[in-house]
């Protein structure tokens, strides 16, 4: 029995996969792997098999082409990200107009939608209850009435 590098419980043979770098046991469920598809892999396939770990540092190409900046830029400018609207314009509407909007304004907003939602529910709670002492009337009455016929 091994100890699984991922979960760290106890699993057998059967039932892992082992990195072929660090040696490390991983369960097939963490390694995307059904537990019969171990015992139906070649031994060539396993015996290569690298675990997410080792897999994340294993170079994915050669990156000898790939252009460098320099270390010290001519320009300051050329590290710089420019945004293409302003911090300011959070809202825009379709006909292009930007509406300016501040975070209190925003919380503002958002403490009258809360409120708004508190009445909306206190006001389904009495229709709720209203209805149903009419209903329990309007029943004592047809019960009444089928009672004299």
């Amino acid at each position: 029995m091994h100890q699984c590098s991922a979960c760290h419980t106890k699993i057998k043979d059967s039932e892992c996969m082992q990195c072929c770098i660090c040696v490390a046991y991983y369960h097939c469920i963490w390694v995307a792997t059904s537990p019969a598809q171990p015992q139906n892999l070649p031994t060539e396939v396993k015996a290569d098999w690298l675990c997410p770990e080792c897999r994340n540092k294993k170079p994915h190409s050669d990156n000898s082409n790939t252009p460098v900046r320099p270390s010290t830029p001519s320009n300051p400018k050329t590290n710089v990200t420019l945004r293409r609207k302003g911090p300011d314009s959070l809202l825009e509407s379709d006909a292009g107009t930007s509406f300016n909007v501040s975070r209190s304004e925003l919380r503002a907003i958002f403490i009258i939608q809360e409120e708004m939602r508190v009445i909306i529910e206190e006001c389904v709670r009495d229709l709720k209850a209203d209805l149903n002492r009419q209903l329990k009337a309007f029943r004592g009455e047809i019960t009444g009435l089928t009672e004299s016929i």
